[in-house]
């Protein structure tokens, strides 16, 4: 038995409650939905979800040995000094600049080729743990406004705010922000007076020394793998998945991704669906072998919704556990959630939380494979 193996045998999941009794008739088809309680991510129980997963996952993250090796390595390779490629807007130069390790990029702009350069918007003074990020931006033609689109905590709805780009201005304009804007550019008049904006496997490889990754669309793909062929895996990490394909619609954005999904409303649509649906098919079968699982999601993700996480991870330890009392010889690996607080779908990570969040992945991949780390 490898040693990721062990430790999930010595894993205790958290009790979750399960609604047997919840059920749907869908185009005639009895579907299953004991988490459908997960769905609400404000409510006091799924808050203590997300803080009974996250102390699991902490602690079998933590306890490969390695992963603060990881983490200082990462650190020296994310520090170093970043320029963007500079832009001329009037008579004006902007550019972006990080130190190093600042959470977020600094705009700074040159009155002229030979002026001196300032801080026009400095992102990490928003907030303390450096979540609040730059979404879009647009500058007006003639160099003088900066209309910027401002997200908190990962989230794709943002505060639309100007601020002039004259020397000694420093505060945005006290009539210029629009709230709850969403998946929008912003695009000056050339007046200068508003802008725009709207809203195959390896034979030489064994299964159990390989690790497939995936976010998003991504984490779909991977939730489909090892539900379908959970023997070809030793590790699987999805991101911000897209795992319940029955109820996807429903939420945020969902119903634009029915052109690539289908509608879960239509039975044509439902059946093909629901075949494949990652929450919906997850089967333990005796003498199987399942993957090391982690999925990782954000509290604020109101794109990928944090209830698809919620529910597969809740469904996946819940069937390993069920099988393991009904006495099923299956080898497996943990089975946990990731979920980061103040954190949204991946865009305006702080850099210490990107750090962060990629040795977590390495540390857990190279435990679940009972990898060892090299300088």
């Amino acid at each position: 038995m490898s040693s990721s193996a062990a430790t999930a045998a010595a894993i205790q999941y958290p009790a979750v409650r399960r609604d047997e009794d919840f059920v749907e008739n869908l185009h005639g088809v009895e579907v299953r939905d004991p988490y459908r309680w997960l769905e609400d991510p404000h409510s006091e129980e799924t808050k203590a979800f997300v803080d009974a997963q996250n102390i699991i996952s902490k602690k079998f993250i933590e306890s490969y040995p390695s992963r603060e090796p990881f983490k200082k390595r990462m650190t020296e390779l994310f520090n170093f000094e970043k320029y963007s490629t500079p832009f001329v807007y009037g008579n004006r130069i902007f550019y972006f600049h990080n130190t190093g390790l600042q959470s977020q990029d600094v705009l700074y702009v040159m009155d002229g080729p030979d002026a001196e350069p300032r801080v026009l918007l400095d992102l990490n003074t928003f907030s303390e743990d450096g979540t609040v990020s730059m979404n879009t931006f647009s500058i007006s033609e003639d160099g003088e406004w900066l209309a910027y689109g401002v997200s908190s905590g990962g989230s794709d709805w943002v505060t639309v705010r100007v601020r002039s780009v004259a020397p000694g201005q420093v505060e945005d304009h006290p009539d210029g922000q629009i709230e709850w804007v969403k998946f929008s550019y912003l695009s000056w008049t050339h007046d200068h007076k508003g802008f725009f904006y709207s809203v195959r496997q390896s034979p030489r490889i064994s299964p159990e020394k390989i690790a497939i990754n995936g976010g998003s669309n991504g984490g779909l793909l991977v939730g489909a793998a090892v539900t379908q062929r959970p023997d070809l895996y030793g590790a699987a990490v999805a991101d911000v998945g897209v795992l319940d394909m029955l109820r996807f619609h429903k939420f945020t954005i969902g119903h634009f991704w029915m052109s690539d999904y289908g509608c879960p409303d239509k039975e044509e649509d439902f059946q093909y669906l629901y075949k494949y649906s990652p929450y919906h098919n997850i089967r333990i079968a005796p003498g199987q072998r399942f993957p090391s699982v982690m999925v990782t999601t954000g509290d604020h993700d109101d794109r990928v919704v944090p209830l698809h996480s919620h529910k597969f991870i809740a469904a996946l330890q819940h069937a390993l556990e069920n099988a393991g009392t009904q006495g099923s010889d299956i080898r497996h690996g943990p089975a946990i959630a990731r979920i980061e607080t103040r954190a949204g779908h991946g865009a305006g990570k702080p850099t210490m939380m990107i750090i962060d969040e990629t040795c977590d992945r390495f540390a857990f991949i190279a435990k679940a494979l009972d990898l060892t780390y090299h300088e």
